[in-house]
């Protein structure tokens, strides 16, 4: 999210800069290893190339938090430490949850959501440090939470019957959750284009264009994704959407 310091106009340390993809990539990679390692009978590409490469994995991963505790004591920051801790304890619930409750809690803990708060809030908590309180922080945390909730609840219901592991959609059942997703997206769109015509002169308005289009795009793949499910095309799309913000330095 790099537009967020231009926004509001604020400067962030290069650990900022460094630690967020870092971590990002290292959360990420964790959560898809604890989950081949737990779930056997998971088949998606993704769980079995980290199965097949685990101990390549394992040292990426220790290698991605070597660089996250360099950047982060070289260049410190107060903001960043209270950021990295509190997405620590997010990350810490989150797993507790997934593998030790998850039949106690299925029906209070949607794990799409809690990773969508935990992954948006990893993003904005140190910009929104710096500027809270702010109307338009508020409103692009909410928006973006938004569009990855959509990113993860699409990826959830095309990947029902391949991924065993524990998920709010296996616990929602497919057909209602695909209503839950085509609601969710026409609210989203309707809020962000409510957004653009309450405040057309605000700084992060152009972001928030940017949001309505990712959220559209979100709903286009969705729709596609029966003809996208080889190599799990649909996802690296996904995932290619969320390099959209930089579209907010051209629009």
């Amino acid at each position: 999210m790099l537009p967020l310091p231009h926004i509001f106009q604020i400067n962030l340390p290069l650990s900022w800069h460094i630690c967020l993809p870092a971590a990002t990539w290292l959360v990420y990679l964790a959560d898809h290893y604890i989950d081949s390692r737990q779930h056997a009978n998971i088949i998606t590409e993704r769980h079995l190339f980290i199965k097949q490469h685990a101990k390549g994995i394992e040292r990426l991963m220790l290698m991605l938090g070597m660089i996250c505790l360099f950047a982060g004591t070289k260049w410190f920051d107060m903001r960043l430490f209270i950021t990295g801790l509190t997405i620590g304890l997010f990350c810490l619930v989150y797993l507790w949850l997934a593998w030790y409750k998850e039949k106690q809690t299925g029906w209070f803990y949607n794990k799409e959501l809690f990773v969508a708060i935990t992954y948006t809030s990893g993003l904005f908590m140190m910009p929104g440090l710096h500027v809270w309180p702010n109307k338009d922080w508020l409103m692009l945390y909410c928006l973006f939470g938004g569009v990855v909730f959509q990113n993860l609840l699409m990826n959830a219901i095309i990947e029902i019957d391949e991924d065993t592991g524990f998920s709010w959609v296996r616990v929602l059942g497919k057909k209602q959750s695909v209503k839950l997703f085509w609601l969710l997206g026409a609210f989203i769109i309707t809020f962000q284009i409510a957004c653009i015509l309450s405040f057309p002169l605000s700084a992060s308005i152009k972001l928030v264009k940017v949001l309505v289009i990712m959220a559209c795009t979100h709903l286009l793949l969705f729709y596609l994704a029966p003809a996208l499910k080889q190599n799990e095309v649909y996802r690296k799309l996904g995932e290619l959407i969320f390099w959209m913000p930089l579209l907010y330095f051209i629009l």
